[in-house]
């Protein structure tokens, strides 16, 4: 479980060990919790972004070797997949004969 430690809870320990710089030093924690978030938030959009493009390629694959409908036969379960086995099916597709061999378990 997580244990918060809140901005009121950092700045009264700093003021009562270190008074003469207690604001400096708060900002300066602040400033790297902010910039953690930050970077969690570019991983997970980066993430994010590597999925919907993952997605929009197979889709678009699919629909050009197999057709119309093995596109929107096969779009749940594409849209629903991680991104590893959106990989996995981008790279079964340049060889696949049929659509099943793109989703084929090993």
């Amino acid at each position: 479980m997580y244990s918060y430690i809140q901005e009121k809870d950092v700045r009264q320990a700093l003021e009562q060990t270190r008074p003469d710089r207690a604001e400096e030093l708060v900002m300066t924690v602040a400033e790297e919790w902010i910039k953690r978030g930050e970077k969690r938030g570019e991983k997970r959009g980066q993430k994010r972004g590597s999925h919907q493009t993952a997605t929009k390629t197979l889709l678009r694959q699919i629909e050009r070797k197999f057709g119309a409908e093995a596109k929107e036969a096969s779009r749940a379960r594409v849209e629903r997949a991680a991104l590893g086995e959106l990989e996995m099916w981008l790279d079964r597709i340049l060889d696949a004969e049929r659509i099943e061999d793109v989703f084929a378990e090993d």
